[in-house]
C-alpha cells in the first residue's frame, strides 16, 4: 500500500489515474507515475482529484472506483483488455469448431437423407 494520488472521471467515479505527483499547467494536469513518468492529463474539468489516498497494490485505474465517501469499489462495467492478436486467435479457432460442426451435421443431414429417413 503507498499514498497516491486518485484521479477520476465525474461521471461515474472511475478511477482513470493513479499518480505521485500533480501540477496544474496551462493545458491541464502535469502529473508523473511509476509507468509512464510525466504527462499531462487535459481534460481535468472533468476529472475529480483525491490526494494523499492510501491505495491498495491491486487497485488498478479503470478496475476500479473511488469516491471519498465510499472508497474503493470494483468497478462491475469492466471488461480487462484483451490484445487482438488473442482475440484473432481465439476467432480462428472458434471459427475451426464451427465448420467443424457444420460439416458433421451435413454429413448426418445426408446420411439420413439418403436411408430415407425423416428430416
Amino acid at each position: 500500500m503507498a499514498t497516491k494520488i486518485i484521479i477520476t472521471r465525474k461521471s461515474d467515479n472511475v478511477i482513470t489515474n493513479i499518480v505521485n505527483t500533480q501540477k496544474v499547467v496551462e493545458n491541464g494536469l502535469l502529473v508523473t507515475d511509476d509507468i509512464v513518468g510525466e504527462y499531462i492529463i487535459g481534460f481535468i474539468a472533468e476529472c475529480d482529484v483525491f490526494p494523499d489516498i492510501e491505495t491498495p497494490d491491486t487497485v488498478k485505474p479503470q478496475e476500479y472506483k473511488y469516491t471519498a465517501t465510499d472508497g474503493f469499489a470494483k468497478n462491475p462495467d469492466y471488461v480487462e483488455y484483451v490484445p487482438i492478436e488473442k482475440k484473432v486467435e481465439r476467432l480462428v479457432a472458434e471459427n475451426a469448431t464451427l465448420k467443424s460442426d457444420l460439416s458433421n451435421a451435413v454429413i448426418e443431414l445426408s446420411t439420413l437423407i439418403a436411408m430415407g429417413g425423416a428430416v
